[in-house]
């Protein structure tokens, strides 16, 4: 899963190759083709979770999906992003870098292997 570093987070994001349509109600439920929203979002909920346990730091989860028509390009289901890759895009470019900062975290989370010791 591919991740982005925000102001203050990580942000893994899960890409879908979808077609067709996304569309939301005014309570917030949404739907991919007719299909509910509800186990894929739960799912990248989960897997933001996970990575935020690897590293140690705060991890907001969030959906692109390709070729899939969404009203204004970006839609919220429970406060998940859920996004066309063009807005992605836009949003990637219009944060600071901060992959250094995710680097030296995870590095410090998950530190690499001692070198093998050779037998003389």
């Amino acid at each position: 899963m591919p991740t982005t570093a925000g102001r203050s987070a990580c942000r893994p994001v899960d890409s879908k190759a979808w077609h067709g349509h996304i569309t939301q109600a005014v309570d917030g439920a949404a739907w991919h083709n007719g299909h509910p929203l509800d186990q894929t979002i739960a799912t990248v909920r989960w897997e933001a979770e996970q990575v935020a346990g690897a590293l140690g730091a705060p991890v907001l989860p969030l959906l692109c999906v390709h070729d899939t028509r969404i009203p204004w390009d970006e839609i919220y289901v429970d406060n998940v992003p859920v996004l066309t890759s063009a807005r992605l895009l836009a949003l990637l470019r219009s944060l600071p870098a901060h992959m250094d900062q995710v680097a030296d975290v995870a590095g410090r989370a998950h530190p690499p292997p001692a070198p093998p010791r050779l037998r003389v």
